[in-house]
């Protein structure tokens, strides 16, 4: 208490616990942040502190919780689920995401759909893979794609992998 520092949230010291501890209160400041915003784009109402609390110990500790309801367990919703959540955000200069950058979301969908026909390929989270990198990328070579048209592709397909990851679809 007597380090403590009620106007900056912080330890008012030097000493590695100190540091330790900020960082902690830092990382806690951020998920928190995110996690509310969120919760609104998808509910439309604000979380209640029991709920905000539930979604932070999900994110700190990985304590499973259904606050979100039951998110999508297929890539194809999941990238459904994604646009939509991505088409009520804002950006860091507080724009609407582009309608380019959400149809990229929607044309990479289409594409691994594509890519799932023609070569009997089952997509799926615990599918993708670096085989499923290899084949995917000899598919849209073989299609007279562009490296900079693929590197997009695969950009895109990462984000949508490590957002499902972050809330425990894509393990």
């Amino acid at each position: 208490p007597a380090e403590w520092s009620s106007k900056k949230g912080k330890v008012n010291s030097k000493s590695a616990l100190a540091a330790e501890i900020n960082t902690f209160l830092d990382k806690i400041r951020t998920i928190s942040s995110k996690e509310y915003t969120r919760y609104i784009d998808l509910n439309q109402s604000e979380p209640t502190a029991q709920e905000l609390k539930k979604i932070i110990e999900v994110q700190l500790f990985g304590v499973k919780t259904e606050i979100y309801g039951a998110l999508p367990s297929d890539i194809y919703s999941y990238f459904e689920y994604f646009k939509k959540i991505q088409s009520k955000r804002t950006n860091k200069q507080g724009k609407k995401i582009s309608k380019a950058t959400l149809n990229a979301y929607k044309n990479t969908a289409i594409k691994l759909k594509e890519f799932e026909k023609q070569t009997k390929f089952a997509i799926s989270f615990n599918s993708i893979d670096v085989d499923f990198y290899y084949e995917f990328v000899e598919y849209l070579e073989n299609q007279n794609y562009q490296l900079n048209t693929i590197g997009k592709y695969i950009k895109t397909l990462k984000t949508i992998l490590n957002d499902a990851y972050t809330n425990g679809v894509n393990k």
